[in-house]
This record gives C-alpha cells, sequence and structure tokens, in this order.
C-alpha cells in the first residue's frame, strides 16, 4: 500500500469520526482551535518562561474569546504580548464580527446560486428558453451574449426545497414550502422545449398556499396581510413574520433579487459599525487616560493609551476583562470614561439592535425621493419591514421598542435598587452626589452585561448584591424578547 493511500484511507477514518459539516460545527470548531492554539502561544511567551501556567494559560484565553471575562491571573502582571493575544482574542469572539461572518455567507451564497443559474440557462438556446427577470435592481456582471445566452454571478440562498421554473408561462402550484411549481409539466419533455428548469433555492418564511390567499380575503381588515408594490409589483400578499404568499417564480426571484441587495447592504454596513465603535472608543479612552490620568495605570507599570484602548474593547465586547488592577474604581470620579464605557456596553450588546435600526431608519428616512435613490429606498425599505428575512440581529420596529423597555426596565431596577441600599453604605456615601448617580447607572449597565466594577462589589449591601445574580440571571429575558417576533 502506497504512502498516499495510507493518508487518503487514515484522513478518510478521521473525517467518518468527525460532525457533519455545517455552520454550528464550524461555529463549535472556530472558538475550540482559536481558543487551544493563543493558549498555547500564550503560555509559551510567558515572562519569566513558564511564569504563567498552561492551566491559566487556557482559562485567560477561553475567557476572553468567550467575553466571560474572569480572570485567574492579575492581568497587570501578564507581558505585553499576551495582553496583545487578550485583546485580539476579545474582537475575534464577539458577536457582532461572528454576526458579519454570516452576512458574508449569505451574500457569497447568493452569488454562488445565481452564477449556478446563469450557466442552466447558459445550456438552453435564447429562442427556446428566454431567461427569467432575475431582479432589475441587481446587477448583472455579464449580459446576455451574441449567442443569447445570459450568465450572472449573483445568486439566492441555498435550501434543501427545489423549485421548478417554467420557461413558458403556465399555471402554477406551490408546495408547503412556499416554492412555485409548475402544475403543467410534461414528464416526457420534447427535444427540451418544454422541459422544466430545476433549480435550488432556500426560502425563509415565504409560503404560497392558495389556502392563505382564501385566508386572507376573509381577513382584509385585520391588518394581517399586506401588498408586495412598495418592493416590486406582484399580486402576491405579505403576512405576519415576513411570510410571502401567492408569488409566481418570477416575483420570487425577485424577491430574492431584494433580499441579496438587503444582505449586500448589510453586509457592509455591520462591520462599519463594529469598526467605527471601536476605533472611537479605542482613541477616545486611550487619549483621555494618556492626558488626564496617566499615573494611575503607570502606577500599574501599563501605558495609558493601552489601559485605555483595553478598557474600550472590553466594554464593547461586554467582557469586563481589563488590564489595570482597580478596575473601573479608580476612574469612579471622573465623568467621561464612566460616560463612554457605559455607551459602548450598551452599543456592543444589549441595544445593538436598536442603534443599528435606528442608523437605517436615518439614512432611509434622508434619501431624496428621486428615481435614482429608488432602488436604495426598495433595499432600505425591505431591511425595515423584514428585518429577520436578512439578519438576525435586526427586529420589527415594535419588537425593537420591546427590547429597549426591557434594557430600560431592569436596568432602571438596578440603578434605583444601587441608589437605595447606599443609604447608610459609608463607601458609597462618600461619593459626590452627580458621581454617585452616574456610578450607580454605570454599575446597573455594567452587572447585566459588561462586567465592570466601578464600586468595590465585596463592600456592597447584601440585597444589593442579590438584586444583582438576580439581574444577572435575568440576561436571557433579553434573548427571549430578540425572538418574540417568531411567537406573535
Amino acid at each position: 500500500m502506497t504512502p498516499r493511500r495510507c493518508l487518503r484511507l487514515a484522513c478518510t477514518g478521521i473525517s467518518a469520526l468527525l460532525p457533519p459539516s455545517s455552520f454550528l460545527a464550524l461555529h463549535y470548531a472556530y472558538f475550540i482551535v482559536v481558543s487551544l492554539i493563543s493558549s498555547l502561544i500564550f503560555w509559551g511567551v510567558s515572562n519569566p518562561s513558564r511564569s504563567v501556567s498552561y492551566t491559566d494559560s487556557l482559562f485567560m484565553c477561553v475567557s476572553a474569546i468567550t467575553g466571560a471575562g474572569l480572570n485567574s491571573v492579575e492581568a497587570s502582571t501578564l507581558s505585553t504580548f499576551q495582553q496583545v493575544i487578550m485583546f485580539v482574542l476579545l474582537m475575534l469572539g464577539h458577536a457582532i464580527l461572528i454576526s458579519i461572518t454570516v452576512l458574508h455567507v449569505r451574500k457569497r451564497a447568493f452569488q454562488h446560486k445565481f452564477k449556478g443559474i446563469s450557466h442552466a440557462l447558459a445550456r438552453r438556446p435564447a429562442q427556446e428558453a428566454p431567461a427569467p427577470n432575475l431582479q432589475s435592481d441587481v446587477p448583472l456582471e455579464e449580459r446576455t451574449d451574441t449567442k443569447g445566452y445570459l450568465s450572472a454571478n449573483t445568486l439566492p440562498l441555498e435550501s434543501s426545497s427545489r423549485s421548478t421554473i417554467r420557461i413558458d408561462a403556465q399555471p402554477t402550484d406551490t408546495n408547503h414550502h412556499g416554492i412555485s411549481r409548475d402544475r403543467s409539466a410534461p414528464a416526457s419533455p420534447k427535444n427540451g422545449i418544454d422541459a422544466p428548469l430545476d433549480l435550488n433555492y432556500q426560502e425563509y418564511g415565504a409560503r404560497d398556499s392558495y389556502n392563505s390567499l382564501n385566508k386572507a380575503q376573509f381577513m382584509p381588515s385585520m391588518g394581517l396581510w399586506r401588498g408586495t408594490q412598495k418592493y416590486f409589483e406582484s399580486k402576491g400578499l405579505i403576512s405576519r413574520n415576513s411570510q410571502f404568499h401567492g408569488l409566481t417564480p418570477e416575483e420570487r426571484e425577485r424577491l430574492q433579487g431584494v433580499e441579496y441587495k438587503a444582505v449586500s447592504f448589510l453586509s457592509v454596513i455591520v462591520p462599519l459599525y463594529w469598526l467605527s465603535f471601536l476605533c472611537c472608543g479605542i482613541m477616545s479612552m486611550g487619549i483621555w487616560l494618556e492626558v488626564n490620568k496617566p499615573q494611575i495605570p503607570r502606577d500599574n507599570g501599563l501605558s495609558p493609551f493601552w489601559t485605555g484602548a483595553f478598557f474600550a474593547v472590553s466594554a464593547f465586547v461586554n467582557s469586563g476583562m481589563g488590564i489595570l488592577d482597580a478596575n473601573m474604581t479608580a476612574l469612579q470620579t471622573d465623568a467621561y470614561p464612566v460616560i463612554t464605557m457605559g455607551l459602548l456596553i450598551l452599543a456592543g450588546n444589549t441595544l445593538y439592535p436598536c442603534f443599528l435600526r435606528l442608523i437605517i431608519w436615518c439614512m432611509r428616512r434622508s434619501m431624496p425621493d428621486l428615481p435614482a435613490w429608488k432602488s436604495w429606498r426598495v433595499t432600505l425599505d425591505f431591511i425595515l419591514d423584514h428585518p429577520r428575512r436578512v439578519y438576525t440581529n435586526l427586529f420589527p420596529a415594535r419588537h425593537t421598542w420591546y427590547l429597549l423597555a426591557t434594557v430600560i426596565i431592569f436596568n432602571g431596577i438596578d440603578w434605583a435598587g444601587f441608589e437605595v441600599l447606599a443609604i447608610g453604605n459609608k463607601e458609597i456615601e462618600g461619593l459626590p452626589t452627580g458621581y454617585r448617580i452616574l456610578d450607580g447607572l454605570f454599575q446597573a449597565l455594567a452587572v447585566r452585561a459588561g462586567g465592570f466594577s466601578v464600586v468595590t462589589i465585596s463592600d456592597l449591601r447584601q440585597g444589593l448584591l442579590v438584586l444583582y445574580v438576580l439581574m444577572m440571571v435575568g440576561i436571557p429575558l433579553d434573548a427571549y424578547f430578540y425572538d418574540i417576533n417568531q411567537l406573535t
């Protein structure tokens, strides 16, 4: 047996032991592999050598990439390179960055599928099989050539469902997945002229049954059904949870074109959001600490700018990990860093869907009502009206308000508890009134997600600690409101 054959058999045996390739499996593999590799590097660059055990190295790396924010060693005692590793891991594990990769995967899937469609159509003569209209707003990289063939580099989502698109206009029917099928497709096509083109589609929340259409006729006044004219002309209807009904195959292709433009737009705006908050946070915290309180980090042997940058990234990813031993207690009487860090905590986690929707809404309202902007208006309207079809971290307007109300109520309870239970607490009452109120708000924001401490937690009253524990346990309620639109 040749070495190459042995290697092939070994790879086949290993692959048989691994779980099926899927996004979830790749997600797990990403965090596990990156944690293991970074922990080895973290352990190897200890100064002095082996001063940090591998167990502590693994714990610190896993804590950083998962956003846990727990330390098994004092971060200020680590070497600069070890701190840089943690700094990078904080960003690599952020939920927004992971969602950016999902957006680009979906965009790539669209492009790959459209290319497959164009190749399938290219094998049929133009006089026998006119190409269906994918979507007038989706740019085609290649137009029909001199032989009448069509090729494009754009695509809809993949799916296990299969759709038959008739080249000639015939009555269509739909399956329970909402994919239109031709009822009159012949079993034995002649010369390929009447043969249906079999294509794959992935339809999220799109159903297309006659029962739904009949049901819509009896409920016109309940506001559950709308037309599609806002995005493209059709006789189809839209029900709750962004379910599209009664679309022809050509209209469904056009819907996928609108979705593709929406995903393409978000694949740009979300990375810009992420980078903008990170860069602004790093610069603002780093420069402020360098100018106003440089001695505090220098007492720990740290660079002021580097300490502020680490604080900003840790706040945005909601880790709570800091390289300053005193954490935020050293800045409890400084309004600027407390306010900036609080904003980064909200923008990077609990209020991220609210901030992102506000940005998109403002962009839509600022667009002029001119024909040249029609395509962008349709794209942003589709994102705002059907956010869950294109991005899991965006929600309809009503549910975005639910999320905002939840964050305000829960953090308000924590804030009120801090102020009330601070009465008689010498450490808290020793703060000026304005800073005591501001620190109470920051601690309310940090305890549920951020992980920072602006006061010494062990000196707080037991009742307040119990309240904080209950609020930390209640964090999954935010996730409930994230997905409440699936139940309504």
